[in-house]
């Protein structure tokens, strides 16, 4: 009877001991689990801005032009009664119609070509005028808005390209205004042996003939120049 209620004493105590000790750790850390993540709270690192290309713009190549497109007057190639023809090709520099020029074509005489500021724009020049040009030919054969190739070699300053004759006597007469385009800017008008390409409101013209080096002249608002051969 005594070992009975001995055992029944320390049975309560051994159920309070173990009820009171601290809980086991394995190992002295925490657990970590993995999920393929990491869990780390170190400050994440912003990716590379990767700069995106920049698209290099494909060259335009110059418009083609038809010189049919440009003819204002005659019938080139086709004889008259008198079994002579011309032709007369003409054009604007700019949709402003400051500048124009023209190709005259004839079957039997020297081809001529020019260009000249329009009256109405001759304020705006601002190239110095050549030494001995006069307004409306007072003293001079030339006044300074005309640059012409080839043709009435007697009237160039000098030969085969120069200042050209005066408005009154007849270059920069626009024939067939209403004919008339502009030439796009980076176009060229060939028609042998003269070839005109505007750059920025500017027509450049040459003169390519066989056995001669090439005469040519640039003409805008502020711009004149020549070179004969």
């Amino acid at each position: 009877m005594r070992r009975a209620l001995t055992a029944v004493l320390v049975l309560p105590l051994l159920v309070l001991l173990v009820a009171c000790a601290p809980a086991a750790h394995s190992g002295g850390h925490p657990t970590i689990h993995h999920t393929g993540a990491s869990s780390s709270t170190a400050p994440q690192t912003s990716p590379t801005a990767t700069p995106t290309p920049t698209s290099t713009p494909t060259p335009t190549s110059p418009p083609a032009i038809n010189p049919a497109d440009y003819l204002v007057a005659g019938t080139p190639h086709h004889p008259d009664a008198n079994g002579e023809w011309f032709g007369e090709y003409a054009f604007y520099t700019d949709a402003t119609k400051s500048v124009w020029c023209q190709f005259v074509i004839f079957s039997g005489d020297n081809p001529g070509a020019n260009c000249s500021i329009v009256p109405a724009a001759r304020s705006q020049v601002t190239y110095p005028l050549p030494p001995g040009s006069s307004a409306g030919c007072v003293s001079s054969e030339w006044d300074g808005y005309t640059l012409g190739l080839g043709a009435s070699v007697d009237d160039l300053i000098p030969k085969d390209a120069g200042w050209d004759q005066c408005y009154v006597h007849g270059v920069g007469v626009v024939t067939n205004p209403a004919k008339t385009k502009v030439l796009p800017d980076g176009a060229t008008l060939a028609v042998s042996p003269f070839s005109c390409t505007v750059h920025a409101s500017v027509a450049t013209c040459s003169e390519s003939v066989a056995g001669l080096a090439p005469a040519s002249f640039s003409l805008g608002l502020h711009t004149a120049s020549f070179h004969s051969n």
